[in-house]
Order: C-alpha cells, then sequence, then structure tokens
C-alpha cells in the first residue's frame, strides 16, 4: 500500500520549499523534502514501514508557516498537511513601514520646507502620515489575525450544513449550554497541555470529546470551539482548529479510545 502525504497552503495549493521530518524520543532519523511543483510525497507501507510506527512523529514545516504534525501511528492512508501562514513577515514589514514612515517624518522636519505641486509637504502631508501608516498597519493586522478569513468563514458555513444534514438523521441531544461548557473545557484542557503525555488535562479533553453522542453534536462541538492558540512549553505555535488540535496535543491512545467511542456510538467522525 502507498501513502500519499501532501501540504496545502488552505486554497489548495503546494507550499514551497515544504519537508516533513520523521522523529522518535524527541529526536529526528529522518527529513524528506516536499517537490515544490506538486507538495506531494509518496511512501510505501512496507518499504517505508519504519516511518510510521505507533512511537514516530512526523512535523511537516516550510518557512514562514506554522508547523502542522501528528504521530506516525494515526496515518492510515493519505493525509494533507494544511500550513497556515503565520504572518511573521507581514507582521516585519508593517513594522518597518511604519518605522520608516516616523524616520521620514523627523528628516523632513529637519529640513527647509517641501513644495510638490503647490502643496506644503511639511506642513500639509507629513503630520498625517504616521497616522496613516498606523491605521494601515491596525488594519492588516486585524483583518489577518482578528477577522474571520474566507477559509474559516466557508469551514464555519460547511459545519452549519453538515450539523443540519446529520440532525436531519439523528437530533441532536445537548443543549446549546452543555455544547459552550464541553468547547470550553477543551479550551482550558488543550491549549497548555503537554504534547503525547498523560495528564489530567488530556483524560479531562478525552471526557469532554466523548460527551457527544450524535454526530450532529460532536459537529456542534467543533464548530462552538472554533479555533483557538495552543502553545508547546509555553511557546505559542498558531491557532487551530479543535481537529488539528487534538491530534497534535493528545496521545495516540487517548485519540484512539475516543475514535472507538465514536464507531460504537454510530458517530461518522474520526480524529
Amino acid at each position: 500500500m502507498r501513502y500519499a502525504i501532501s501540504t496545502d497552503n488552505g486554497k489548495g495549493q503546494p507550499v514551497k520549499a515544504a519537508s516533513i521530518a520523521f522523529s522518535r524520543n524527541g529526536s529526528v532519523f529522518n527529513v524528506v523534502g516536499f517537490p515544490d511543483e506538486t507538495g506531494v510525497l509518496y511512501f510505501d507501507s512496507v518499504a517505508d514501514a519504519d516511518l510510521f510506527q505507533p512511537d514516530v512523529s512526523v512535523r511537516v514545516s516550510a518557512p514562514g508557516y506554522t508547523t502542522a504534525g501528528t504521530y506516525g501511528s494515526n496515518i492510515t492512508g493519505d493525509w494533507v498537511f494544511t500550513l497556515r501562514n503565520n504572518g511573521y513577515e507581514q507582521a516585519g514589514l508593517i513594522g518597518a513601514g511604519i518605522a520608516g514612515s516616523l524616520l521620514l517624518l523627523y528628516d523632513m522636519k529637519n529640513k527647509r520646507t517641501r513644495k510638490i505641486a503647490g502643496i506644503d509637504v511639511k506642513r500639509d502631508v507629513l503630520p498625517w502620515l504616521p497616522v496613516a501608516a498606523i491605521g494601515l498597519g491596525a488594519y492588516i493586522l486585524y483583518t489577518k489575525f482578528v477577522a474571520p478569513s474566507a477559509e474559516d468563514k466557508a469551514r464555519d458555513a460547511a459545519l452549519s450544513n453538515d450539523i443540519a444534514n446529520a440532525a436531519a438523521i439523528d437530533p441532536p441531544r445537548m443543549s446549546d449550554s452543555e455544547i459552550a461548557a464541553a468547547a470550553s473545557a477543551l479550551v482550558e484542557d488543550l491549549t497548555y497541555s503537554h504534547p503525547f503525555g498523560d495528564s489530567s488535562q488530556q483524560l479531562d479533553a478525552a471526557h469532554q470529546l466523548t460527551k457527544p453522542g450524535t454526530t450532529a453534536d460532536l459537529l456542534r462541538l467543533i464548530k462552538q470551539y472554533g479555533k483557538h492558540a495552543i502553545t508547546y512549553f509555553g511557546i505559542p505555535a498558531g491557532e487551530f482548529t479543535l481537529e488539528e488540535t487534538v491530534t497534535r496535543k493528545m496521545d495516540a491512545d487517548y485519540i484512539a479510545e475516543i475514535n472507538a467511542y465514536y464507531d460504537a456510538e454510530g458517530i461518522n467522525f474520526k480524529f
């Protein structure tokens, strides 16, 4: 059997200069680069069996993107790792633009008055330059880091549609307040928990994730959770959906138990 692992930038395009690292016990033992043209790597389940063992984790990374990864035991077929732009480059450019505007203002204030097309640049234009630069920077940062992206809006709409379809087959059993409480608990459990470690946070997260008894309830929980930032040993690693967070922060044994519960309950979903 062949496994296909590919990269995606959230818009169906391969990520340039992406690579996948295989590690065991925290030590990387193999790194392979993705082809820029397709962003797809193929592995053979027999020849490359050592890469897909339960104790092997994989991490996909690329310059300017937040690292994505999972445990090898979860890879039983084709996988797509969606890498999200971490925004550091954009933030740096915005900061440089604001700093450059302030330096230009300082420089112009210490020189003679300059007029362009009859407009006194020093008196009528320069005082507004920092305000314009800061306003533009704030707008770009808001649209980049705060406002829902087109991808997030599309995902939310798709979830709403899936919830309606699932509810028509098996009606929800959890109230809105129960869903909200479970989502809030998951944020607390998964944000700071140690990845792949046996902890009280992971135990409670598994408890919250097995509260839904129908597909509609689970999808409602996923939608309510939305996207939240997670950390690794106190270091921010980006914002992720519930599905992405679970595969990054929970031990493979917990995930297997949760998926077994969903299968037993007839919930059409697996982490």
